[in-house]
């Protein structure tokens, strides 16, 4: 079709070229007609050229659009993929908060099927829900947000209650959604994990009470409120005696088990409003919120406390019973705060410990002034340690039957620069209670036995003289105790038959696999063993004979006691008896009368020891002394020997 416009203008331009090719020229009309024909021929080629380019640019606009299609096609099959896989539910509501669109993922993110949602309001997730979702909504809709995340909770089709957060996006004003936007996921994993850590983080792992850091929160709380009601708030802290014994014979699940009884009785004796908490270690606290109206309320609580602690305990088939320490401390002052409470409360428990345990002890001002006495003196006993100030007395041990001295026991004192010179009794417990008696202890030996080989080489008669040196209960089971001996022994010289350790009977209440060890090995360098204060303890005849001691040195009580009548002189016989059966040296402490010396020598004891035999004396006194030795004294003279002995 395009070529019939041509066909004129191509029919002119060859007319003319026949005319000039037959008659060798052509006419002017002839030329026009050719230029006519020219022109319509460039006409025709304008026109191919045009119309080709219309084609090409229509093709390649098909192209695109085709092409376009394409790819909307699959950015839609794309986020409809996304969505539909989506781990988060995606939910779209209308202006009246009914679902109009909910997600594939409904049903493996929180159960429901698509019906179950679309078309439905939003009390189909329950009324908290429901109520959760209303007020966001609302709210963001008032302010146009873009955006929120909230935190609300579901139940799902089973009934389980679900965790959830929705970020809302706002998009009524989009003609294409006209609603609100909730992209959702499950948190209820997260929640719960979050829970059991806070959970971890607040209460003890063991008896799932809770654990200082709450009680503290808690306390600090009741404080504040109690300032603010003129109330009070008292906090009672409960220790229990001898746990140890607990782990060391029968094992840590035991005493595990053990605690979280004493959880259970706790928490069952205390009234509903308080707070029963662990610290650690056999150490409970009670918070009492608010404190009864008197003291003695308070004190009340805290004796049926010990009373429901006394009895027995089943644990694994086997019966146990223990008793507590309590201390019990009242804050009811504006500047009083819990680290204040709890430390008034700790200084009342070290009383109650200190007074013999198994008591209650409401704290005083006076409590604090004798806590900073003590730990005054704490501070100046490692200063004596370091330096000057102690010594050591000997007080002669004799034999009953020639009254010949045997030996001496060397006794600490210290020379305090402000109180005078204190006895054992003044300062051991305190060492014993923060562990210098190690150091202390140490200090003896080395003083002692350095001493007994001085008197060695100053008077030929002091060879056969013993020394005897008192270890802690707390140095017997310290590590160092046997390298402690051994190496007195080899710094001094002395030979150590001549040494004896005295270890108070009450040590032997943990009669252990290890401590009977640690008396094994001591007994292997060569010294010889005692049990000091026996009769007061609970050492058994079958224990007794089981351990590797020499020597029972008879408590003073029994001797006082023989004064009155024949049950206290048939105690005494029957110590005296043991020793015999089990071949042990038996020493009579405390004799301070004729009649006592007469009375151990007639019942067979071998040494005796007391204020009529010689009192603690420096060592230059006991130096005089052994350099004075009269030969054996008959038994009238035995009251001469004791004027010679000063």
């Amino acid at each position: 079709m395009l070529a019939l416009p041509a066909l004129p203008g191509a029919a002119g331009v060859l007319i003319v070229l026949a005319k000039w090719l037959a008659h060798g020229r052509v006419e002017s009309s002839d030329v026009l007609l050719g230029i006519m024909g020219v022109f319509m021929l460039l006409a025709l080629a304008l026109l191919v050229i045009v119309t080709y380019e219309n084609h090409a640019l229509t093709t390649d606009l098909e192209h695109r659009v085709r092409r376009r299609t394409v790819e909307l096609r699959q950015t839609e099959r794309y986020y409809r993929a996304l969505v539909q896989h989506s781990s988060d539910l995606v939910m779209v509501l209308d202006a009246d908060l009914r679902v109009r669109y909910v997600s594939d993922s409904c049903t493996s993110v929180f159960g429901f099927r698509q019906e179950e949602l679309a078309g439905h309001g939003l009390e189909v997730f329950g009324e908290d829900a429901r109520q959760t979702l209303s007020e966001a909504l609302e709210r963001i809709g008032a302010v146009d947000a873009d955006a929120e995340p909230v935190a609300w909770k579901l139940t799902d089709p089973s009934g389980r209650t679900r965790c959830a957060e929705s970020t809302i996006t706002n998009l009524l004003a989009d003609s294409d959604v006209a609603g609100f936007v909730l992209n959702t996921r499950d948190e209820t994993d997260r929640v719960a994990l979050e829970e059991q850590m806070q959970d971890q983080a607040f209460h003890d792992p063991l008896t799932g009470l809770p654990n200082r850091a709450l009680f503290g929160d808690r306390a600090s709380q009741a404080l504040a409120r109690s300032h603010r009601s003129a109330s009070s708030v008292a906090i009672m802290v409960i220790d229990l005696d001898s746990f140890k014994l607990i782990n060391d014979g029968f094992g840590h699940h035991a005493g595990d088990l053990l605690l979280c009884g004493v959880a259970e009785r706790l928490s069952s004796i205390v009234r509903p409003q308080d707070t029963v908490a662990r610290l650690g270690g056999d150490e409970f606290v009670v918070l009492m919120d608010p404190a009864p109206e008197v003291p003695a309320e308070a004190l009340a609580l805290a004796e049926r406390v010990l009373a429901a602690l006394r009895a027995e305990f089943l644990i694994e088939g086997l019966a146990h019973r223990l008793t507590a320490s309590v201390g019990v401390a009242v804050g009811a002052t504006p500047r009083t705060n819990f680290d204040q409470l709890l430390c008034d409360a700790d200084v009342a428990l070290y009383c109650a410990k200190r007074e013999g345990r198994d008591r209650v002890k409401l704290f005083d001002a006076g409590m604090n002034l004798d806590a900073r006495e003590r730990f005054k003196l704490q501070t100046d006993l490692r200063k004596a340690l370091d330096g000057e100030g102690l010594c050591l007395f000997y007080q002669p041990e004799c034999n009953v039957e020639s009254g010949q001295l045997d030996g001496f026991e060397a006794l600490v004192r210290w020379n305090h620069p402000e109180r005078g010179l204190l006895s054992p009794d003044k300062f051991i417990p305190l060492a014993e209670e923060t562990g210098l008696i190690v150091p202390l202890g140490r200090w003896v030996l080395e003083e002692a036995l350095g001493q007994a080989m001085r008197w060695t080489r100053e008077h030929p008669s002091a060879r056969r003289l013993t020394i005897s040196v008192n270890v802690s209960a707390v140095q017997l089971k310290s590590p160092a105790i046997v390298g402690d001996v051994a190496n007195a022994l080899r710094r001094s010289g002395i030979d150590p038959r001549l040494v004896v350790l005295e270890v108070t009977e009450s040590s032997f209440i943990e009669t252990s696999v290890e401590i009977i060890e640690t008396l094994r090995e001591l007994k292997a360098l060569g010294v010889r063993l005692a049990i000091d204060d026996f009769g007061t303890g609970y050492t058994s005849i079958g224990n007794l004979q089981n351990m590797p001691v020499d020597i029972l040195k008879v408590d003073k009580s029994f001797i006082d006691a023989s004064n009155d009548g024949a049950h206290g002189s048939e105690l005494l016989e029957a110590i005296v008896n043991i020793g015999r059966v089990l071949s042990l040296v038996t020493i009579a402490e405390g004799v301070e009368k004729h009649e006592q010396l007469e009375m151990v020598r007639d019942l067979g004891c071998n040494l005796a020891q007391g204020y009529l035999l010689g009192r603690p004396q420096p060592s230059e006194e006991a130096g005089r002394l052994i350099a004075s030795q009269a030969p054996t004294l008959p038994r009238p003279q035995l009251s001469a020997w004791r004027g010679a002995a000063g």
